[in-house]
């Protein structure tokens, strides 16, 4: 019931609706409201409590000013519980009236509108979409489990489909191994072409294209422009700043990146995980290691899981505790994760060839360069690697590939250290123009749009 509130009242304008994932925490709890609606930061709370009798359904809600305490109003509503969607949409209305004290035709619409008829494959969706974005596999898998149930019971919702799509594409990126990898790909992609088949204003369709966009293809300028979509219809979504603020800082947009990832907090205070990433991973491009280290050892500490552990071993490096990042990339050595296995060995070889270890650093390279796996962030790495051992041919066609497979950040190729030694070589300088050149492209279609 409360996921599906949260769903029909994220339609209002000018209204913030803090998202499914941000109460996940007090599904089991029972919280206080009051103090969940302080933890949240909002100006109030919408609590109720629900009792079935036979085959009704009673629900008793009040609407709650935080700062106050008080009540500003309440109902109670009752339906047989075969008719629990029309008890949400009555409740929905009713709310949305106390809080805006009119609402529209076009509001009205988009709270009586029903995405599936039936009440099981709603519910199973709105668990799974409570686990995006997975920070481990077994939530993916069971994000992956619960679309799946609701799309046995009703294969026509776009919005299961969207959802299909978001963890798939997660999957792909962050927690498959290297025969799964194409798998995951395809699965994603055509999950996110049939929500939009089924309904091409779905805003979560277009957020799903945008994660298919941000995971699978790394195409940085198509997720900005599905995730500025899935804004325009549902404002009140969080995921798709996470989207934007991954995609700015990949292209070198590294203010816009930090921005969209502290209005990706604001919208879900208590999931602060990704948004530190995000705003370390800009940190880190822009230079600044020290602010690097600190947001993304926030980031640890806001959630444990090994989807950060790459990013800080690099911070550590750059920062100058080279023997911590050492530390953090042999751990992730073996990963079941391609990702993560592909990406810490790259950056062990150019590490290792930085100070001057030359044979173990091919020896890595030997078992990475042809591996099935292969994204932007390695490529960059053994392009770093070849830089180091002086082979700038090699070097210049693997950051070429690290460009055109998703990481055109101009700044960090700018600021690297470990790339001065390739400043005077005649292909670098033409790599470095031509990324100079799409640098302020980008920067005049972005920045202050």
């Amino acid at each position: 019931m409360a996921d599906a509130l949260i769903t029909k009242l994220s339609n209002l304008e000018q209204v913030k609706v803090r998202s499914t994932s941000s109460i996940r925490r007090y599904a089991q709890s029972n919280p206080d409201a009051l103090t969940a609606g302080r933890e949240l930061n909002v100006d109030a709370v919408l609590e109720g409590n629900m009792q079935v009798a036979g085959e009704r359904i009673r629900v008793t809600v009040q609407l709650m000013n935080v700062k106050s305490g008080s009540p500003t109003w309440a109902g109670t509503f009752e339906e047989k519980f075969t008719d629990v969607f029309a008890l949400q949409d009555s409740i929905a209305e009713k709310v949305s009236t106390a809080i805006k004290g009119q609402i529209t035709a076009a509001e009205r619409e988009k709270i009586y509108r029903r995405y599936t008829n039936n009440v099981s494959a709603y519910q199973l969706y709105m668990r799974g979409r409570s686990r995006l974005p997975p920070l481990s596999k077994n939530e993916a898998l069971a994000a992956i489990s619960d679309f799946e149930g609701a799309l046995a019971l009703d294969s026509s919702s776009a919005l299961t489909h969207a959802g299909l799509a978001m963890a798939s594409a997660a999957i792909r990126s962050r927690f498959a191994q290297p025969s799964e990898v194409r798998t995951w790909e395809q699965r994603a992609k055509q999950e996110a072409k049939r929500a939009l088949e089924l309904d091409p204003n779905l805003a979560e369709a277009h957020e799903a294209l945008a994660a298919v966009y941000r995971y699978t293809d790394f195409d940085w300028e198509h997720t900005i422009e599905e995730s500025r979509r899935a804004l325009e219809l549902n404002p009140n979504l969080e995921l798709p700043h996470q989207f934007l603020a991954a995609a700015f800082y990949h292209i070198g947009l590294l203010e816009q990146a930090d921005a969209e990832a502290r209005v990706a907090l604001q919208s879900n205070p208590l999931e602060r995980f990704e948004s530190l990433r995000m705003r370390g991973m800009a940190a880190l491009f822009s230079g600044k290691y020290s602010d690097a280290v600190a947001l993304l050892e926030e980031a640890k500490l806001a959630k444990e899981t090994t989807v950060t552990d790459w990013h800080l071993a690099v911070a550590y490096y750059y920062y100058g505790e080279r023997d911590r990042s050492d530390q953090i990339l042999e751990r992730l050595r073996g990963s079941t994760s391609a990702e993560e296995h592909v990406r810490a060995q790259a950056s062990r070889a150019s590490f290792l060839a930085a100070r001057g270890d030359r044979r173990q650093a091919d020896q890595l390279l030997t078992e990475i360069v042809d591996s099935t796996y292969m994204d932007h962030h390695a490529a960059y790495s053994i392009g770093v690697a070849y830089a180091q051992m002086g082979k700038h041919e090699q070097a210049v066609k693997w950051l070429t590939r690290a460009v055109e497979t998703g990481l055109p950040c101009y700044p960090w190729f700018e600021k690297d250290p470990l790339l001065d030694g390739m400043r005077g070589v005649p292909d670098f300088q033409r790599l470095m123009e031509n990324l100079k050149k799409y640098w302020r492209s980008v920067n005049d279609r972005y920045a202050t749009s």
